[in-house]
């Protein structure tokens, strides 16, 4: 009976040496650091990974682990006034690290927590510095002034921001529409302007090309020519050939010559015809027609054209 008590002892004894140690022996990761607290009191910068033997924990060493991978942090959807006064949905997404362990666990309570309150503040105070328009074309400067704003507030407690993403940007409908209008309407003008300086280099080299021909008129004729073979390739049975501008240039003179000889017989007045009937004879049962005599008379005052030369060839 002795023996069986002295072996429960001695099983009890190993038992709980075997617990002391295990709290005395810690394994760190290859990614994580550690802090030993000893009486409350840092006693190394940090831990590297491997073993290490604690003395009495937890009554006189403390070991606190930190984990030094890169942590992805969502930030919740802020409701933001943009400069010019429009309400924009945004969410983004923070990528940090920490980079001094002991700064992490001595100088903040909860640094994960505190990059996230500070991520939400930062993000509506620098998306209400843009306009609606400025801060949709130009997410990168965004990005970076929120890389750099979050960066310099959570130094200071060894937490090291890698990179800051706008994740969404939600509008209402109102301003939906409105921005598609818009678009619409710059995309308009855009095509007037581009089809206006089209028009204008096109009438540019249509004054080029006819200070060129005017300098060459032979030009002109195989212009001609080039337009009447492209013609001829129409299957249609009307063939339709251009009139050279400059023989109306060529007519005007002669028309202007001819024209002064006619206006005579424009302004002249014209002469009197006077009709008179023959009376009717009057019969029985039968009536004659009656038959129109006209009386001539010659228009005084009017001469025909080429009346000189009528005369001597006359004569």
């Amino acid at each position: 009976m002795e023996w069986f008590i002295i072996t429960l002892v001695l099983i009890s004894v190993i038992a709980l040496l075997a617990y002391v140690f295990s709290q005395w022996i810690r394994v760190i990761n290859q990614y994580q650091r550690g802090i030993i607290f000893r009486f409350g009191k840092v006693l190394h910068s940090s831990l590297e990974p491997g073993l290490h033997i604690l003395m009495f924990p937890p009554l006189i060493d403390k070991l606190v682990t930190v984990d030094m991978r890169t942590v992805t942090l969502e930030v919740p959807p802020q409701d933001v006034i943009t400069k010019d006064s429009i309400m924009v949905r945004v969410s983004a997404v923070i990528y940090y690290k920490v980079i001094n362990p002991v700064q992490a666990v001595v100088l903040v309570e909860n640094y994960g927590y505190a990059t996230s309150q500070a991520a939400q503040s930062v993000l509506r105070s620098v998306v209400g510095q843009f306009a609606l328009e400025d801060f949709l074309g130009g997410r990168d400067t965004v990005r970076q002034r929120l890389h750099a704003l979050l960066d310099a507030h959570t130094n200071p407690w060894g937490v090291h921001v890698d990179d800051v993403d706008i994740k969404d940007v939600e509008l209402s409908e109102a301003m939906q529409r409105s921005l598609a209008r818009k678009a619409e309407a710059e995309q308009e003008q855009l095509a007037t302007l581009i089809s206006s300086e089209a028009e204008l280099q096109a009438a540019e080299n249509l004054c080029k090309t006819a200070q060129l021909m005017e300098k060459h008129p032979i030009a002109l004729q195989l212009r001609y020519l080039q337009t009447a073979q492209a013609l001829g390739h129409d299957k249609a049975h009307t063939l339709i050939f251009p009139f050279p501008m400059d023989l109306g240039a060529m007519v005007k003179p002669l028309l202007g010559a001819i024209q002064p000889q006619f206006e005579p017989l424009a302004t002249a007045s014209l002469p009197a015809f006077e009709d008179s009937l023959l009376p009717a004879e009057e019969s029985v049962g039968v009536s004659k027609p009656l038959t129109p005599v006209a009386t001539t008379s010659t228009a005084s005052g009017v001469q025909l054209p080429f009346a000189d030369s009528l005369n001597s060839s006359s004569l």
